[in-house]
């Protein structure tokens, strides 16, 4: 009920701001028609209206941005001159609360207004406002369409422009930078599912960090002594404890995820057709758990927890294989058999116990009886020891596995194992 009220609000907000557009004599309507002369006359008899709020939190500026034809943009450069604390406004109410002219021009697909603004003289004191600038309204809320990272930089790489990201990468945008969900940028492009983006990105980050490189073999990148204790921007969590790859496994990003499993992969040697190639078990499978610490989600969890059978990829398949082969069947078969002796002791030991032998006068059956029944009671003992020792190991097991992963993760992951030692 709240969310349809504030859609209705929402929509209010809009007509109203398209309403204004057409009523005489307002600054809304000489920015409407480009009517410089208007403009002019309209700030003269009162300065200050070059910072009036629209219906949705716009600013003058912001509408001579978003009709971008030559003659807007042209009134929105010569008032930008003549007043420029104006580049630093944003929209401040929340459908587009946070967007400002850069957001503007780069979603308009200008890359010339993005280097003037960013390379004017006269605007340089207000360029690092302009690019940490976050639009976080509604209308740029994760599961939006408009959903872009909030940050210009995020803008250009999820609306694919790469020749505006090289623009504002050349005047100091943070390539760390993320997002109120945690999102690198590398995660908005797999949310956006843009691959070439992505590997251009990435490359680049790469370059940032090593000026004077030195070869990597195992990971077939270039890093520096400096930077090698820098977490590689790939492997960053988001606020959903996510990788991009498993992100891609989480979003069901079939494609994506076929791509980034197979950038990854390091080809040791090739001779004609025949190749060597490495895949990292980083992010794929489980890692070693350290310090008691709570490990990243892999794409395995991720693709059993959705139950997504049509992400498996013939890498996944074959390391499933291998850790059938070389590990899960031996272990598998050694908790078998000892889950099914256990079994079967307390199974015995419990006949044992409720059985009773038939007595008569005879004195021989009498000795027979006796001797049963010490026997009886010498297997019974061992069997309750032994099925009292299970007990105990299996509970000390269980509850090192509570304590290790903590409650909520120890109930998703093997309360349906709990009959296995």
């Amino acid at each position: 009920m709240i969310e349809n009220s504030d859609n209705v609000s929402q929509q209010l907000d809009v007509e109203e701001q398209t309403e204004l557009m057409y009523k005489d004599d307002t600054i809304w309507t000489a920015v409407f028609n480009a009517d410089k002369n208007a403009i002019e006359g309209l700030i003269n008899n009162d300065p200050n209206v070059i910072n009036m709020r629209g219906a949705v939190g716009e600013c003058p500026i912001h509408m001579l941005f978003l009709y971008g034809s030559d003659a807007h943009l042209e009134i929105a450069q010569d008032l930008i001159l003549r007043y420029p604390t104006i580049v630093t406004q944003i929209y401040n109410k929340p459908v587009y609360y946070g967007e400002n002219i850069l957001h503007i021009s780069i979603v308009k697909r200008n890359p010339a207004m993005v280097e003037w603004l960013l390379g004017n003289e006269q605007l340089e004191h207000y360029r690092e406002r302009l690019l940490s600038a976050t639009a976080t309204g509604d209308f740029f809320k994760i599961g939006q369409p408009s959903y872009y990272g909030e940050s210009p930089l995020g803008f250009a790489c999820c609306t694919n422009q790469w020749d505006i990201v090289e623009i504002l990468l050349k005047y100091g945008a943070g390539m760390n930078t993320t997002d109120s969900n945690g999102n690198t940028i590398l995660h908005m492009l797999v949310i956006c599912s843009l691959p070439e983006i992505y590997a251009k990105f990435k490359a680049r980050w790469i370059e940032k960090q090593t000026p004077t490189g030195i070869t990597d073999t195992v990971n077939n990148q270039l890093y520096t002594l400096k930077t090698i204790r820098i977490e590689k921007l790939w492997n960053r969590l988001n606020n959903d404890n996510l990788t991009p790859l498993t992100l891609a496994a989480d979003l069901s990003r079939g494609k994506m995820l076929s791509w980034l499993l197979s950038e990854r992969k390091i080809v040791q040697w090739s001779y004609g057709d025949v190749s060597c190639i490495l895949h990292p078990l980083d992010q794929l499978d489980l890692d070693f758990q350290k310090n008691d610490k709570q490990n990243p989600l892999c794409v395995l969890e991720v693709i059993i927890k959705n139950n997504d059978t049509e992400l498996i990829h013939p890498i996944l398949t074959s390391l499933i294989d291998q850790k059938w082969k070389h590990f899960v069947y031996r272990s598998f078969s050694q908790r078998f058999i000892f889950t099914f002796m256990y079994l079967l002791t307390f199974l015995v030991t419990t006949i044992l116990e409720q059985s009773r032998i038939e007595t008569s006068e005879d004195p021989s059956d009498e000795i027979n009886t006796k001797n049963f029944n010490r026997s009886r009671y010498m297997l019974c003992s061992i069997g309750h020891t032994i099925v009292i020792a299970g007990a105990v190991l299996k509970g000390g097991r269980e509850i090192k596995e509570m304590s290790t992963m903590g409650m909520n993760n120890y109930l998703k992951t093997t309360a349906s194992g709990l009959c296995f030692f």
